[in-house]
C-alpha cells in the first residue's frame, strides 16, 4: 500500500494576516495530517507491519547516504508505535535514533516536514 503525504506549498509567513491564505494553509495542514493518521491507524491497528520512507540523500565521493524512517509496534514497549530512524550508507544500515509513540499526536510532532514524501505500508 503507498499513502502520498500532500505537500504543503504555503509558508506558514506568508499566510500570517491574510484570512484567505490562513485557511488555505490550515486546509493544507489538515490534509498532510489527514494522511499521517491513515499510516499511523494502519500500524496501530495490526492491519500493516510496517510504514517507511526515505529521505535526506546525500552523495559524497565514494559513498551515498540517505535515512530511512520506519513506523512499527514498539520492541521496547507494550501498546506503542516505535519510529525507528536509520542511516543506509553505500548499503550498510546505521541505527541512529528511535521514539515511542503513544497517540497519532506525539507522531505528528515527530513528522513535521515530511510532506511531500510516498509512504510504503506493508
Amino acid at each position: 500500500m503507498q499513502v502520498i503525504i500532500p505537500k504543503i506549498t504555503l509558508g506558514v509567513f506568508e499566510v500570517f494576516g491574510d484570512s484567505e491564505l490562513e485557511k488555505e494553509y490550515d486546509m493544507q495542514e489538515n490534509a498532510v495530517n489527514n494522511a499521517w493518521d491513515v499510516v499511523y491507524s494502519n500500524i496501530a491497528s495490526g492491519k500493516y507491519n510496517i510504514a517507511y520512507w526515505d529521505a535526506f540523500h546525500h552523495y559524497n565521493h565514494g559513498y551515498s547516504s540517505f535515512m530511512r524512517y520506519v513506523l512499527h509496534k514498539s520492541t521496547k514497549q507494550d501498546g506503542l508505535l516505535q519510529l525507528s530512524v536509520m542511516e543506509i550508507q553505500n548499503g550498510n544500515i546505521i541505527p541512529t535514533s528511535d521514539s515511542q509513540h503513544k497517540g497519532i499526536e506525539t507522531f505528528l510532532r515527530r513528522v513535521i516536514g515530511f510532506d511531500g514524501k510516498e509512504i510504503t505500508i506493508k
